[in-house]
């Protein structure tokens, strides 16, 4: 993004977003990072994959070796594209937090109230954040954009998101920040230039909504993280939008009570203005964990698979997953192409087990196989 036009806010690139975006819709080439505007906006307004048309056994057994193939690719396409299933966690978190963000784009300046997603690895804090993020800015631009487009206007960036990569500065922050908006900025840019640049691009681009991914990254006993922290008390009270964070075990990192001892936590600011959503893995057993199996496997496209199979393997796939999110659907949606390459159309228990997943889950199931 080297090309820039004059807008009101100085240094701002104005470069369409999607001048190169049939390339990445083809499979040419993997979709931009997300990190980035262009790969947000790519995220936000792909379609979600469509399950293939399933034709009948008798249209299947007729198809020629080359047209099973196709379809055999067509549908393991789908099955790495498949979108996020809802959840009750995902369900309650979307509704509560676009209220909230509603809320909240109309209140008075100051700071708002903000959204913690907080749990362990893989359970889906990310995935939840970004499809949240891209449930509020469909939304914004069907019913905010058209009322507001008429004004003075750069570009519509709704949603900004970022993921923290470890120990930074406010510096480093900020540019995390500009480089996703596209904000051009000198080497010898200062700190109070670059709150100025962001403050103004947000105003000027209509930015309502602010994911911070892997916050957990900023540990209070760390004085870097604990002026990060400030920094970020200070964007949110400078623009008008609803800052979301997503990370593991953040309340244990210190950051709600901004590294007050438990005496002294009360007087966070932060605990004071940010709600909570606790995201654990499922449970054995539990409707919630039944529920997410049925759904996946009425969203496969195999020949053979009998529905009700999957619930009654539940015991099973919770050994392999401990119910981590990520697990689950690596192992099913993995194990259904395996299906599809061997010819058995239906995930079993073997075919499941030929399915590695990653060092944590391998253990789990190790552990409690051991244990019986």
């Amino acid at each position: 993004m080297s090309a820039t036009k004059k807008t009101g806010t100085k240094g701002f690139n104005s470069q369409d977003p999607f001048q190169n975006i049939e390339i990445h819709v083809e499979g040419l080439l993997p979709p931009p990072p997300i990190v980035r505007i262009e790969g947000w906006q790519y995220f936000v307004h792909k379609p979600n994959a469509v399950r293939p048309v399933m034709p009948s056994v008798d249209e299947f057994v007729a198809m020629s070796a080359k047209e099973k193939k196709e379809f055999g690719k067509l549908r393991k396409k789908f099955h790495s594209e498949m979108p996020l299933l809802e959840t009750t966690a995902l369900s309650r978190i979307h509704s509560e937090s676009i209220r909230l963000a509603a809320m909240n784009y109309s209140a008075a300046p100051g700071a708002r109230m903000g959204i913690v997603l907080d749990g362990l690895g893989t359970v889906g804090k990310s995935s939840i954040a970004m499809e949240l993020g891209k449930k509020y800015e469909l939304s914004w631009r069907k019913n905010i954009l058209p009322k507001i487009q008429g004004g003075n206007f750069s570009r519509p960036i709704p949603v900004v998101y970022a993921t923290l990569p470890g120990i930074l500065t406010i510096s480093d922050f900020n540019r995390l920040i500009t480089s996703f908006m596209g904000i051009s900025v000198p080497a010898s840019a200062t700190v109070p230039w670059l709150n100025d640049r962001i403050i103004d691009a947000m105003q000027q681009c209509g930015t309502s909504l602010v994911i911070i991914d892997d916050i957990h990254f900023l540990q209070m006993r760390n004085r870097s993280a604990q002026t990060i922290n400030n920094h970020l008390k200070f964007l949110a009270s400078c623009v008008s939008a609803t800052f979301v964070y997503a990370g593991i075990n953040v309340e244990g990192s210190g950051l709600l009570a901004e590294g007050n001892s438990k005496e002294n936590a009360f007087v966070s600011q932060t605990q004071h203005r940010f709600k909570t959503f606790p995201i654990s893995q499922f449970t054995k057993n539990s409707s919630d964990f039944r529920a997410l199996l049925s759904s996946f496997e009425a969203s496969l496209a195999l020949m053979n698979q009998p529905l009700g199979s999957l619930v009654l393997m539940s015991d099973f796939i919770h050994d392999r997953t401990a119910g981590f999110m990520g697990a689950i659907s690596n192992l099913i949606r993995e194990g259904a192409n395996v299906a599809i390459e061997d010819g058995k159309e239906q995930l079993t228990r073997s075919i499941l087990e030929k399915v590695k997943l990653a060092f944590a889950s391998e253990a789990h199931q190790n552990s409690t196989t051991s244990r019986k």
